[in-house]
């Protein structure tokens, strides 16, 4: 037997018709998708508005006959498995348009549960599939169950993980120990929930990466969910101080810390304890709430830093874990040439001795070689640079815009407001700085209430920079407010 005879019987008038008639709601189809790829550039429009398409296909594959364009003359059983496929073309655009991209993205504004989504086109395609079987095969669906059971358990047991996995992604969806956003550790991976699947849930850390965790494993072992009932999450560090502080000045100091933290939340109290004692330092435990989880080592930075602060204001000594059997001799280099400078600063000049003693001890001093690029143009930092010795250059586009001595001082907006370096700034010379980072002004702020004039007064000459880009009312009252917020004011 040759090929010709093998598709002889697929070339009588009913199978030629048949093919012609698919063939031609294919395509009636690929001209409509081609058309509206053409005129609508938005992919979610289209997808929204192919519903119409399949309802326009389903009529006109049920009235072609009478509507006399064409005369196929398909087989009842064969019209009613196309309409049935074109059916469930319809319902999953149905569901992927209107009820995905309209009423649960736009009108509702939820997150899409795709495990229910999933579920819902199976048990439709089933329904679908047992119709096609009853009335286009005439077959029970119960006997084909029957005979298929053996065939069954076996593939059931050799699927076990994954068939456990498929459950216990169905069991999260109904029980909902968390959703999609939430911050969770499953044993110790952790990290925020961007994806639940049925075999996996993924999950985003801090360092940004991606872990798939087994739906399984999630039901087998210990889930803590840090974003429900409440996103607040309680965090400690424990920290040492000298046994000769009083614990009454330790804790109102920390308290004063925490109370100046914005990420840390103010209607819930926090704690300080005096823990235990050890060698010659007392262990004190500061708890606090974490308004989000995912900020919380930015937080614990902040803590320790500002108590370093803090600590250094106060004359609070933080003490080492074990026995000092040594210590160097206090520093006793003569800051006199650097307190008159700091003195004689427009931004420090109201300081007193004592606040400009803290403020260098708060601050640490760093040396330039000629030609070092001090500062560079759209950086992000929180420090300011005061001249103790040499000249550096302003450059704004390779120019020079300004020339700076000792006693000036520059990146005081960046530490001020948060504001990305203006300009390049260089040594022209060998060049001795001191770096004062923001705790450190925060210090000196608090203690006196004056640095504010000279920092109205910086603003407004600050304000001429900004005069050939942005309108300078708009500019300063905005950087102001921002200084204001960063600082509590």
């Amino acid at each position: 037997m040759n090929y010709k005879e093998l598709l002889l019987p697929f070339l009588n008038s009913e199978y030629k018709s048949l093919g012609i008639f698919i063939f031609f709601l294919i395509s009636i189809n690929l001209l409509i998708n081609t058309v509206l790829q053409i005129f609508i550039k938005n992919k979610n429009l289209i997808d929204n508005i192919k519903i119409f398409k399949w309802i326009f296909l389903i009529v006109l594959a049920n009235y072609i006959n009478e509507i006399g364009i064409l005369d196929f003359n398909i087989k009842d059983t064969y019209l009613f498995t196309i309409n049935l496929v074109l059916t469930w073309l319809l319902f999953l655009s149905f569901l992927n348009g209107f009820y995905v991209n309209i009423y649960l993205k736009k009108i509702k504004k939820e997150k899409i549960n795709h495990i229910f989504i999933d579920l819902t086109k199976i048990a439709v395609f089933i329904i679908l599939f047992i119709i096609f079987l009853k009335k286009a095969l005439n077959l029970d669906p119960s006997s084909i169950l029957t005979s298929s059971a053996i065939l069954t358990g076996i593939i059931g047991l050799s699927m076990q993980d994954t068939i456990g996995s498929l459950i216990s992604g169905l069991l999260i969806k109904l029980e909902k120990p968390f959703d999609l956003g939430d911050w969770i550790k499953v044993k110790d991976l952790e990290g925020r929930v961007v994806e639940i699947s049925w075999r996996y849930t993924k999950i985003q850390t801090l360092g940004l990466d991606y872990i798939l965790i087994p739906n399984n494993s999630i039901s087998k072992d210990t889930l803590i969910n840090y974003s429900q009932p409440v996103p607040k999450v309680f965090k400690s560090v424990e920290i040492g101080v000298d046994l000769n502080v009083p614990p009454v000045k330790v804790k109102n100091t920390i308290k004063e810390v925490l109370q100046n933290i914005p990420d840390i939340a103010q209607n819930l109290r926090q704690r300080v304890f005096l823990i235990r004692y050890e060698d010659f330092r007392a262990i004190y435990k500061i708890g606090y709430y974490v308004n989000n989880i995912e900020q919380y080592r930015v937080v614990q930075d902040q803590v320790l830093s500002s108590i370093w602060y803090q600590f250094k204001k106060k004359n609070i000594e933080i003490s080492l874990p074990k026995y000092v059997l040594f210590r160097g001799e206090k520093d006793k280099k003569d800051y006199s040439k650097i307190e008159h400078l700091i003195s004689q600063s427009k931004l420090f000049k109201n300081l007193t001795k004592e606040e400009i003693h803290i403020l260098i001890s708060c601050s640490y001093i760093k040396n330039y070689l000629k030609g070092d690029f001090i500062v560079k143009k759209g950086e992000k930092d929180t420090e300011m640079y005061f001249i103790l010795q040499g000249s550096v250059e302003i450059k704004d586009n390779d120019k020079i815009s300004l020339t700076l001595y000792a006693g000036n001082f520059f990146g005081e907006m960046s530490l001020l407001t948060n504001q990305p370096r203006s300009a390049d700034v260089i040594a022209k010379e060998n060049v001795q700085c001191m770096v004062i980072d923001r705790e450190g002004f925060k210090v000196i702020l608090s203690q006196n209430k004056a640095l504010l004039a000279n920092i109205e007064t910086i603003f407004k000459e600050r304000q001429k920079y900004f005069l050939s880009k942005y309108p300078s009312k708009q500019i300063e009252s905005n950087l102001w407010l921002k200084f204001k917020q960063i600082f509590h004011i």
